[in-house]
């Protein structure tokens, strides 16, 4: 992605969330459906957002070590934001993930929506459950985190190559872009609904 590109996504994102606080205010206080749908689609743009600042950041740094840093960011991102939308294999279960129960929960009222939530879920867990790139992206989450004292991790952080960051970014946004964009719709469909009632 080179630099036009990401700046018009961080801009159409940033119209998307914005678009979101309006709406929220107008309408969602009160509705805890409406707060729910207004939280998560916030989340996920925001950390849509954060990903794709820090690829930026890496692309525009001069020196190995900023290079390193942004990385290292990145997989935080990545690793924390599909820790919370879908749950790994080990750790807290899927039922308590923001996509089984928030979105879940919202789908049971809107059974019109099963097929599309049910191909994202489906897309997530599969995605959680690739062990090799979670294993590299949790290893360098951790030195980037925790400055592990492990020598492999900070060497396979070092060593992670440009092609290695834009596949992370590139697979993962290819579920974060549709995740957020369905969110989105609903709670714009919701907020909808709520000026046809006035």
């Amino acid at each position: 992605m080179n630099q036009t590109e990401l700046t018009d996504n961080l801009g159409n994102l940033q119209d998307m969330y914005n678009n979101v606080q309006i709406l929220y205010n107008a309408h969602a206080k009160g509705n805890q459906e409406l707060t729910d749908l207004a939280n998560m689609t916030g989340y996920l743009l925001w950390n849509y957002t954060k990903s794709l600042i820090t690829l930026k950041s890496f692309q525009n740094a001069t020196l190995r070590c900023e290079q390193d840093f942004a990385i290292g960011e990145l997989c935080v991102v990545i690793n924390e934001c599909t820790k919370k939308i879908i749950g790994f294999r080990t750790g807290k279960t899927r039922k308590e993930s923001l996509w089984i129960d928030k979105i879940g929960r919202y789908i049971t009222r809107h059974p019109e929506l099963t097929q599309e939530y049910n191909s994202l879920k489906e897309k997530w867990i599969s995605y959680a459950d690739t062990d090799d790139t979670q294993g590299e992206i949790k290893d360098i989450r951790d030195i980037a985190t925790h400055g592990d004292n492990e020598l492999y991790k900070l060497i396979k952080l070092h060593d992670t190559s440009t092609s290695d960051v834009i596949n992370y970014l590139d697979i993962w946004g290819k579920l974060m872009w549709p995740t957020a964009n369905f969110v989105f719709t609903c709670f714009e469909n919701e907020c909808q609904q709520e000026i046809n009632k006035r």
